[in-house]
């Protein structure tokens, strides 16, 4: 995390501004005289920080170590390391505590700060050619002071730096720089009065004191660092190891030889240049350093917490001319392999009837039943009004088919029906009228004892 360099060179350590920009900004001219003379120191870090970082007592775990191993033809594997650690006694790593963070580096978890420090100077892994370190985030934080003159030496700043107690102590200093133009129109670099300060221990103070001054401290956020070589983000050109890629048309040449017209990103597909800060691989690293610089954490974990950019099929055809010529070849070699013939026989089997479906809930049969029915009366009563009795005539059948029942009634059953019974029914039948018919037949049958 802590990145201590030199102003980077013009050619090299810069992001380029795209070409498809449509005003690029002036840079302020200056005159000689414009500033004091500055200092020429403008890096410094203490001997004792230098040689050696451990952890203090009051350090809080995690308590990292990083193992690196030269490049060799062999990777550096973690089960191979952990197997090396047990061989030689080493027994104070937390379980699950090593893990793979490049192809030659692991990172070990110890249980204790003692146990980290003394790892350090383990002879056994010293003459194995190991070079172990603790990670600076674990063991020091990085902020910023301004208003530091631009006269004083960074040596002289860091030894009248003081820290309010329960911090650690400065032990480095970076004076910040600016690119501008002088009179020539050339650029050239010149300290600024702020300065990044490394400050011992996992908390950085508010604020530290300088010849009686308090001096504010703000959290010193890393910078987004893209090569212009390779175009990829965390090292400069000064410092890269792979094959250049233009930044135009992010084909495996250097952009300054390109004269491709249209854009083509290499990271996201886009219509723009590699190096435009509105590309949204550029917003991805800009937000894992904020990160970084934030909680203090490794980049890899800050790195998980950001989706990688994706690129569709088309953008990854059209950058790389190469995959799509193997994705090509292996298309055609399935489509141009020979035929074979299968003596399988097939069989269709006829597909089963689907069931009619039920009719269902009858919503209108139902409604038919709850209704009302309709009256034939006119004013819709289901019983007439007694005034309306009067106008219906009466069936003239009625009292002689009502004779013939009560006699044919009297003449079956005269014999099973009680005295009593068949008296009623007698008197009935002579209640009738006597010019019906059979009215005058009825008889009163004999009791049978």
């Amino acid at each position: 995390m802590d990145l201590d360099t030199d102003p980077p060179d013009p050619g090299g350590g810069n992001r380029k501004r795209p070409n498809n920009d449509v005003s690029e900004p002036v840079a302020k001219k200056i005159s000689s005289n414009a500033h004091s003379v500055p200092s020429i120191q403008l890096h410094y870090v203490n001997p004792e920080f230098a040689d050696k970082k451990l952890y203090g007592s009051d350090d809080a775990a995690p308590y990292i170590v990083q193992v690196s191993k030269p490049e060799t033809d062999s990777i550096l594997s973690p089960i191979l390391f952990g197997q090396f650690l047990f061989k030689n006694n080493v027994h104070s790593v937390k379980m699950d505590g090593i893990k793979r963070i490049g192809r030659n580096r692991i990172s070990i978890e110890f249980k204790t700060p003692q146990d980290a420090n003394s790892f350090i100077d383990l002879p056994a892994v010293v003459s194995a050619g190991y070079t172990v370190v603790i990670p600076s985030y674990s063991v020091s934080r990085m902020g910023i002071i301004r208003n530091v003159p631009v006269d004083w030496s960074m040596e002289e700043l860091v030894e009248n730096l003081q820290v309010p107690v329960g911090y650690g102590k400065v032990v480095k200093a970076r004076r910040m720089s600016r690119r501008t133009s002088n009179e020539q129109n050339s650029s050239i670099w010149l300290p600024t009065q702020s300065v990044v300060i490394t400050v011992t221990g996992q908390k950085l103070p508010t604020h530290v004191y300088c010849f009686y001054n308090s001096l504010p401290v703000e959290i010193y956020k890393l910078p987004t660092i893209q090569c212009n070589n390779c175009c990829r983000f965390g090292h400069v050109k000064a410092q890269c190891r792979s094959l250049p890629r233009c930044y135009k048309c992010s084909q495996k040449h250097e952009g300054s030889t390109c004269n491709a017209s249209t854009f083509t990103c290499l990271h996201c597909g886009g219509p723009h240049a590699a190096n435009d800060v509105s590309c949204p691989e550029y917003c991805r690293q800009k937000e894992i350093k904020l990160v970084m610089s934030q909680e203090n954490i490794p980049y890899m974990e800050a790195s998980a917490r950001f989706p990688h950019v994706k690129r569709s099929f088309a953008d990854l055809a059209r950058t790389s001319p190469s995959a799509f010529a193997s994705i090509s070849r292996q298309t055609d070699r399935l489509t141009k392999s020979p035929t074979t013939t299968s003596y399988r026989k097939t069989v269709y089997v006829p597909r089963r009837p689907i069931p009619p479906r039920s009719p269902g809930y009858d919503h209108q049969a139902h409604r038919n039943l709850i209704e009302e029915p309709i009256s034939q009366a006119p004013n819709g009563c289901a019983y007439p009004l007694p005034s309306e009795i009067s106008s219906i005539s009466p069936n003239d059948n009625l009292l002689d088919n009502l004779t013939l029942f009560m006699i044919d009634l009297i003449s079956r059953f005269s014999d099973s029906l009680p005295n009593k019974t068949l008296a009623n029914l007698t008197q009935l039948a002579n209640l009738l009228p006597k010019d019906g018919l059979h009215c005058d037949t009825v008889e009163r049958p004999q009791h049978k004892e």
